[in-house]
């Protein structure tokens, strides 16, 4: 019997050797994928442990892109995504690149919503499945910006201004529409809805003027039901 020599496995993306910045990228985004309430301490210190032993390398641009895609679309997380973000961001003070990101990335989406308010929301083709797939994830990801918004400002790392101008672009956004007679306005609704749950309590919501846009909306009568039902939900708690 005479062994075989062993074959070396043959080179691909999965197995090449990028470096210690593709390594790290790899390892960080390991750990962001296995993040859960019930181990979300240890993977916050791995995490860290890998930024501070790393610094050289870390890319910041792709851990904030990453950070917020996977808030944004999992809007369950969306608080811890927030926290980790929070942590590591106080463990770079002398470096404002984390903070700089956030708040461009933060900014960039707001600008999206007023300028779309010329445009449509996408409605939902379900005999479309590639199109009713994307379209989902962007109200996903609608959503979830909104929650990421609100977790944000709750750490007072927004104030309340940006918050105020965002609620007026999103009820801007709403009220051109349906005064145009453009009924889809639920992506736009939806975010105003979670931000307004996000960021406010009860009694901050009934004394602040978010309340009144919304009975402003509600006075719409090409208003859907099912977004009349969501506002007066939202008022009547």
């Amino acid at each position: 019997f005479i062994r075989q020599p062993i074959r070396e496995r043959p080179i691909t993306f999965l197995n090449k050797d990028n470096g210690l910045e593709a390594k790290l990228k790899k390892e960080i985004n390991g750990d962001l994928n296995k993040l859960s309430p019930s181990n979300s301490e240890k993977i916050f210190s791995n995490i860290i442990k890998k930024y501070e032993e790393n610094i050289e390398i870390f890319d910041y641009n792709y851990f904030i892109e990453n950070l917020f895609d996977k808030a944004v679309m999992q809007p369950t997380y969306c608080p811890l995504y927030v926290k980790l973000f929070i942590l590591i961001n106080d463990k770079s003070k002398e470096d404002s690149k984390f903070a700089d990101l956030v708040k461009y990335k933060c900014e960039d989406f707001k600008s999206l919503i007023v300028d779309m308010i010329d445009m449509n929301d996408a409605v939902l083709n379900p005999n479309d499945y590639d199109d009713f797939c994307q379209k989902n994830k962007e109200k996903i990801f609608k959503n979830g910006f909104s929650q990421f918004i609100g977790e944000l400002f709750k750490n007072d790392f927004v104030d309340c201004i940006y918050i105020q101008e965002y609620i007026e672009a999103l009820v801007i956004n709403i009220k051109h529409n349906l005064e145009n007679d453009n009924k889809n306005i639920e992506n736009s609704s939806i975010c105003l809805v979670k931000l307004i749950q996000t960021t406010m309590t009860k009694d901050e919501f009934k004394d602040s003027s978010s309340f009144d846009y919304i009975q402003e909306i509600l006075q719409y009568k090409n208003l859907s039901i099912k977004l009349k039902f969501k506002f007066l939900d939202l008022i009547e708690k």
